[in-house]
């Protein structure tokens, strides 16, 4: 007799539409790097100098995996990049305020590898390595992510799709993208770096966070999550602790857009498998089209697990308690909990009755945990939510609030 694990798999096979579910094609590669060390694939060119987005090229969103006209992040990207000036990176770039940068219009100008000093590894991949630098000139302490050109093609979408992204996007909640240069066979992305590492680390160390503070959390990420909805267009489309960054200001931002889709009007669908399979909604397992209510979907989630300590699926058949973190416990099966997600109810703060939390955290994460995608409020609507709306009620209020989880975060209380 099959397994449940087996019959769980057969049933996902069968229920793959023809047409929808679609994983990105395989097509010949379009990136070129010209002796000068200049990487350029569709519409993106990074020189030494910086980038540049440029949306009438060909093969701009070809290979995107997101319906509609995908030039209008570009367009937004271009646009920015054409008004920058050139200035030099100010003291606050670094917590949020800094620019895109373009060939020759850079805060920075002209930059290499040998302008900043290498203090650390953050983190490392198969494709490259993120590392803590500081500029020599200026002092500033940034994150670097420096990328192998020759690397898979999945892996080059990737970063083409976060340079996209980062480059046209400019909000407090969403991480800062500083420059863009080639160096040595790579292509390198200063970012701002985020000092208290992500959200995953600080529930790794906290194990749950108090309601006052999930407010605050949940104030900022739907704060970047209507503006990259909204003002970008963008499906983020793997939201999750660990992409969301933290610094010892009780800044949160959005960061990780390398598998991020653009959707050029509302009615537009995403039709692909991309990002962290546990934190996807179930239309999105299901193969079915999706759009920005799917990124609601892991914030809920990802809220449910800031107020118990664990993963909110990471029960096993019998009821106990699984570990926690961005991943299921091994006695639920990889195919048994995307069954679960798709076919069960959706889990429910009430269910957790040694805690006890208020009405408006459990409607919240209701509100973001409802199976059927036109069910779930928006960001801009969840903004204004009784749960979230005392840390919006003035810029003092937001202030007052943040430098408390910073001193949660960094322990100072």
């Amino acid at each position: 007799m099959a397994s449940a694990s087996q019959r769980a798999r057969e049933g996902f096979r069968s229920k793959k539409p023809s047409g929808v579910f679609l994983t990105v094609p395989e097509s010949p590669d379009a990136y070129k790097l010209i002796a000068s060390g200049t990487f350029v694939e569709g519409d993106l060119t990074v020189t030494k100098h910086g980038l540049v987005i440029n949306p009438g090229s060909a093969n701009g969103h070809e290979n995107s995996g997101v319906s509609g006209n995908g030039d209008v992040g570009s367009a937004v990207a271009s646009a920015r990049l054409a008004a920058v000036p050139p200035s030099p990176p100010s003291p606050s770039s670094s917590s949020g305020g800094g620019v895109a940068g373009a060939a020759g219009s850079s805060e920075f100008g002209t930059l290499s590898l040998d302008d900043l000093t290498v203090l650390g590894t953050i983190g490392a991949g198969s494709s490259g390595v993120v590392q803590r630098v500081t500029h020599k000139q200026t002092k500033q302490t940034f994150a670097l992510k420096l990328i192998q050109v020759e690397m898979a093609q999945q892996a080059r979408k990737q970063l083409c799709t976060e340079l996209r992204t980062l480059s046209g996007a400019l909000h407090a909640n969403v991480v800062t993208f500083h420059h863009a240069f080639t160096d040595k066979g790579c292509v390198s992305i200063l970012m701002e770096y985020m000092d208290a590492g992500s959200l995953f680390d600080v529930l790794k160390q906290k194990k749950r966070l108090p309601e006052h503070h999930i407010a605050t959390v949940a104030a900022q990420v739907l704060a970047g999550l209507q503006y990259l909805h909204k003002e970008l267009r963008v499906v983020h489309r793997d939201v999750k602790p660990s992409n969301l960054l933290v610094n010892r200001q009780g800044l949160i931002k959005i960061s990780d857009f390398g598998v991020s889709g653009q959707v050029a009007n509302s009615m537009s669908k995403c039709a692909t498998w991309v990002g962290t399979v546990t934190y996807m909604s179930p239309e999105r397992i299901s193969g079915k089209p999706y759009s920005f209510d799917s990124d609601l979907w892991s914030l809920g989630l990802t809220l449910f697990e800031c107020a118990v300590g664990q993963f909110p699926y990471a029960r096993t058949a019998d009821g106990s308690s699984g570990d926690a973190c961005e991943s299921p416990p091994a006695p639920l099966g990889f195919w048994d909990l995307l069954d679960r997600i798709v076919t069960k109810p959706p889990p429910r703060l009430e269910e957790h009755s040694s805690f006890s939390f208020s009405n408006e955290l459990r409607d919240l994460v209701s509100l973001s945990l409802q199976k059927e995608p036109d069910s779930r409020c928006t960001a801009a609507e969840l903004l204004s939510h009784a749960f979230v709306a005392p840390v919006l009620a003035s810029s003092g209020e937001s202030k007052a609030r943040r430098e408390e989880l910073a001193a949660f975060i960094t322990g100072s209380l």
